[in-house]
């Protein structure tokens, strides 16, 4: 059954999503968790897009600091320590109001948060955008982490996932020895759409003597498993390139007069039939 595209207005529910009431954010984010999932990703991408936008927006707002300061210490610092510290309380109070009246954190984290509950392995693609985007804060780094190990058991292990290498570098950064659940999920799905750019970073984690840890025994053993998978996919992937290759001389071949032909005058083949 085709799924129902519900309509709606990404700006307004973005709005209560960043709202700095607890009360509007909770209710937007229930409400979200509920939507069917084509219109959840439609507004994952519209927070995406605000959240850099609005993120630009602050940075643009420490651009006068050293535009002003600049020309003052060209022409001699001390006779300006007056007018420098004034201005720097007043950018600075500038930037944080700045920082306040936008404040995409708030709505990068609710939306972390509905995306944490989520079944929908198409909104892996979110989850990998937001640890691309916010490597430094903890607590949007903790629900994703908690969405990434949520879906990845739901991608396809038969290749029909859509998928890019920028997937896999996302998910690379993610192992670790300290979660091993999380990384014996990543390596499987490695094992299916990894590359070769994700073979060396596998091979550290192979190659790791684990002693007496289990967990990085465990962690060695599912890197090994992955690497035997991703090498044996790609010599599969060769040996069927090179018997679909075509011959290099294919064409003269085919085209080639056969041998002891000789040269047949158009006269000759036209000419009627005589009686």
């Amino acid at each position: 059954m085709e799924e129902l595209i519900v309509p709606l207005d990404n700006a307004s529910f973005y709005r209560r999503l960043n709202s700095k009431d607890e009360k509007t954010r909770s209710v937007a984010i229930a409400e979200a968790r509920v939507l069917p999932t084509e219109t959840l990703l439609a507004l994952a991408h519209y927070e995406s897009e605000q959240y850099r936008a609005q993120m630009k927006q602050i940075g643009r707002a420490f651009i006068p600091m050293p535009a002003i300061s600049f020309p003052m210490w060209a022409v001699g610092m001390a006779a300006h320590i007056p007018v420098i510290t004034f201005l720097s309380f007043g950018l600075s109070a500038w930037c944080g109001y700045r920082i306040y009246k936008l404040n995409p954190s708030v709505g990068r984290e609710a939306m972390a948060e509905v995306v944490s509950t989520s079944d929908e392995p198409r909104l892996l693609s979110v989850a990998f955008a937001m640890m691309t985007d916010n490597p430094n804060d903890s607590q949007v780094y903790r629900l994703v982490r908690v969405a990434v190990k949520k879906l990845l058991p739901h991608v396809p292990l038969d290749g029909s996932a859509e998928w890019n290498e920028e997937y896999s570098s996302v998910l690379l950064k993610q192992l670790d020895f300290y979660d091993i659940e999380l990384a014996a999920l990543i390596m499987k799905v490695l094992s299916v759409y990894g590359s070769a750019r994700t073979i060396p970073a596998l091979e550290g984690m192979a190659n790791t003597e684990p002693g007496s840890n289990e967990r990085t025994r465990k962690a060695r053993d599912a890197a090994r498993l992955a690497l035997t998978a991703i090498e044996v996919r790609q010599k599969k992937q060769a040996e069927a390139n090179v018997l679909l290759r075509p011959s290099e001389e294919a064409g003269a071949s085919l085209l080639r007069p056969s041998q002891g032909t000789t040269d047949t005058n158009a006269d000759e083949l036209l000419r009627e039939v005589s009686g």
